[in-house]
């Protein structure tokens, strides 16, 4: 019986090493994927580019409005229910951090809603 969280933390990472190769796998299927749903996205969006990552699930979008990052991004959780990162969090702004490490319908739904809420600066 496991008696706090360090156990549990233990087990699950002794299961991943001796399991590392299927994980792996596994995970780079989902990356892989989504970056290429991400990238057909970017490639359809005129308002949003990216210097595409190389195998990480997380990339920095650079896009195009006249409004602040972090003005932007409130705005799309509370009106579309969409989360990103404000570059200006990262000393990058104009842009901000978008995870794609997610179920593809998921993903899909979240850059349509995206898309949406840069239509308002067409």
């Amino acid at each position: 019986m496991l008696s706090c969280c360090g156990e549990f933390n233990d087990a699950l990472a002794t299961y991943i090493l001796q399991n590392r190769e299927g994980v792996l796998e596994r995970n780079r299927e989902i990356v892989f994927r989504n970056m290429a749903i991400a990238q057909e996205w970017i490639d359809n969006e005129p308002r949003v580019t990216w210097q595409a990552p190389k195998g990480v699930s997380v990339a920095y979008i650079k896009w195009d409005i006249p409004m602040d990052d972090e003005e932007f991004c409130v705005k799309l959780l509370k009106e579309e229910g969409v989360l990103l990162v404000p570059g200006n969090r990262f000393e990058l702004p104009g842009g901000a951090r978008l995870g794609y490490c997610a179920p593809e319908p998921v993903l899909r739904e979240g850059l349509a809603r995206l898309g949406r809420a840069l239509r308002q600066f067409d």
